[in-house]
């Protein structure tokens, strides 16, 4: 067993890209408070590959898209930050929850991230998943250990960046 404190304090944040023809768009975290997972648990080498999470965030938008425009998607990336030895970071975006209407983005699986972009909701035609918690796409942050022996105590803070884009 392994007598290691390990935390990470991972900062959720939106940037919204407003591209020609996009103005009339709004995206938004329903929680905008940051995400403080403790990973201690996770630190034993039985729990190699389980996952530590939350699910407490939600993205709403509300689109307008023209039929001769591309659809929409929403990328996520690292801003800043590093992501500690031994942890992968993934973001899974569940499908559509709550009354709303419109042709909303599918969720493209759980996503490795890193400082690339890369899309967690696609194909997002003219909608409104509406406003708040439980409602438009829930998003789950994961942690999981990759190499156990990287592993190193200390604490870190990740900003994850959302971006609202063309495809």
């Amino acid at each position: 067993m392994l007598n290691k404190k390990i935390s990470l304090l991972v900062l959720i944040s939106l940037f919204l890209h407003i591209g020609h023809g996009l103005a009339q768009n709004s995206v938004a975290i329903a929680k905008k408070s940051s995400v403080s997972l403790n990973l201690t648990e996770l630190a034993h080498e039985s729990l190699k590959g389980k996952p530590v999470a939350d699910s407490s965030i939600w993205i709403n938008y509300h689109t307008i898209v023209s039929p001769s425009e591309p659809p929409l998607s929403i990328t996520a990336e690292i801003a800043s930050g590093q992501i500690p030895e031994g942890f992968q970071v993934f973001i899974e975006v569940r499908p559509q929850r709550g009354m709303s209407i419109g042709k909303h983005g599918t969720p493209t699986g759980k996503v490795a991230m890193g400082h690339m972009p890369r899309a967690v909701l696609q194909n997002i035609g003219s909608s409104d998943t509406g406003k708040g918690i439980s409602v438009g796409h829930q998003v789950i942050v994961s942690f999981e250990i990759i190499d156990f022996s990287l592993i190193q105590p200390g604490e870190t803070s990740l900003y994850i960046q959302f971006t609202l884009k063309t495809e």
